[in-house]
């Protein structure tokens, strides 16, 4: 429907008196008016809205589990533990075993990212929680940057209320738009994360709007720009990340075909951590996992070996 509407737009411009200037203010009205419905994407094209497995199909035990968020909002989530065959000397002491609270990126639902999951979990020795945003997959209401905010806030909370997870040794790992989540939920309460990894996230959503629409640039629609108090859902981890003190680990595909490489950039050159990494691949988007596995596992590992507690 979004995509008709600015179709339509887009006709009556080329058909009308209105020209160029109206066709720019008809597509910010638009813009402004239908931002959630631009910005979040439960469901893609090719991508079932249902969950077509599950993570027993890998051979993964899991916890179904539903949180319910400071605003009332019932959300999914599936809680994945580690487990390693019996050794000397490891018994229940091994709660100290990391756990990491991963936020997705946009489009679709959390059993699309097992296949990321599983070798995480496996190679980085984790637990691992995944949070289904409000409005997608089978989480009720709909997605908004304050509500995402609160999603992530109640995952970090049944984490902390767990017997099996060790307070101390969470991580916080998000990537795209989890990114953004990651950040911001970090900022807000690092005294409980002990790590944070962001993979190929962008600054802010003006700048990734006027990416997207280069005309609103001129018209103010830009990062502190005249205009940007129309945008709603802002997501700004450039003016966020300086706040984290926590290490971080900053994995960025210099290939990234949706988020410029130079995001990711900025946001090293505003952070402020004296233990944060900057670790450029050379792959895309989503997939920098499976195009350079033989850098990125290690890499991640690594990380966690050096700041997290096994």
């Amino acid at each position: 429907m979004i995509a008709w509407m600015f179709r339509t737009v887009f006709k009556l411009a080329k058909n009308t008196a209105i020209g160029g200037l109206g066709l720019a203010g008809a597509l910010l009205a638009l813009l402004v008016a239908f931002q959630e419905k631009l910005i979040y994407v439960p469901n893609a094209p090719g991508l079932e809205r249902n969950y077509p497995f599950d993570p027993t199909k890998l051979g993964l035990k899991f916890e179904d589990v539903w949180l319910t968020t400071r605003d009332k909002v019932k959300i999914h989530c599936w809680y994945l533990p580690y487990s390693a065959e019996p050794s000397p000397g490891i018994g229940k002491e091994k709660k100290s075993v990391p756990t990491v609270l991963w936020l997705q990126e946009n489009a679709g639902n959390m059993s699309y990212r097992l296949l990321f999951v599983k070798p995480l979990l496996q190679i980085c020795r984790c637990n691992v929680l995944m949070v289904m945003y409000r409005g997608y997959g089978s989480s009720e209401g709909s997605p908004s940057e304050q509500g995402l905010r609160m999603d992530a806030d109640a995952a970090l909370e049944f984490l902390e209320g767990r017997d099996d997870v060790d307070n101390g040794n969470i991580a916080v790992f998000g990537r795209s738009l989890g990114g953004a989540v990651a950040i911001d939920l970090v900022a807000r309460h690092q005294d409980r994360v002990r790590a944070l990894v962001v993979e190929n996230t962008f600054t802010c959503i003006p700048d990734m709007a006027s990416k997207m629409f280069p005309f609103l640039k001129a018209v103010g629609m830009r990062r502190n720009g005249a205009m940007s108090f129309l945008i709603r859902n802002k997501w700004d981890s450039a003016g966020k990340i300086g706040k984290i003190r926590v290490p971080i680990l900053m994995m960025a595909s210099t290939y990234d075909e949706m988020v410029p490489f130079q995001h990711m950039q900025e946001l090293y050159r505003r952070q402020k951590s004296d233990k944060c990494e900057f670790f450029p691949m050379r792959a895309h988007h989503m997939t920098a996992y499976e195009e350079v596995r033989h850098e990125y596992w290690p890499k991640l590992r690594q990380f966690f070996e050096k700041h997290m507690e096994y």
